[in-house]
């Protein structure tokens, strides 16, 4: 597929996506892995649905691209923690960073 990256009628760049990257942490701030990270906008306002599930690395990271601008919902679940639920907003060309801190049941 090919894509325009530079306008030379207007000279304007495409924006390219915007990424975000999710860092989940336990109470002493020390990293979680294999905890499922989904970014969904399920429930939320238009552009419809859109979701993007990952496993945290070593370094208790995910990293999401989405092509719009969009406000999504941020569920981390790992057995035997819990999460507070979060929103994200992803804006094209702009990377957006959010730690969630899961807590011990």
């Amino acid at each position: 597929m090919f894509s325009i990256l530079f306008s030379p009628l207007t000279g304007c760049k495409d924006p390219g996506p915007g990424k975000a990257v999710i860092t989940v942490l336990d109470s002493l701030k020390q990293p979680i892995s294999n905890a499922k990270v989904e970014l969904t906008s399920k429930d939320n306002q238009p552009p419809g649905d859109v979701s993007d599930l990952q496993t945290t690395d070593v370094n208790g990271n995910t990293y999401h691209e989405f092509e719009l601008e969009m406000i999504l919902k941020v569920k981390v679940e790992k057995i035997g923690y819990t999460a507070p639920n979060e929103n994200i907003h992803i804006i094209p060309d702009e990377t957006a960073q959010l730690t969630v801190i899961m807590d011990k049941n």
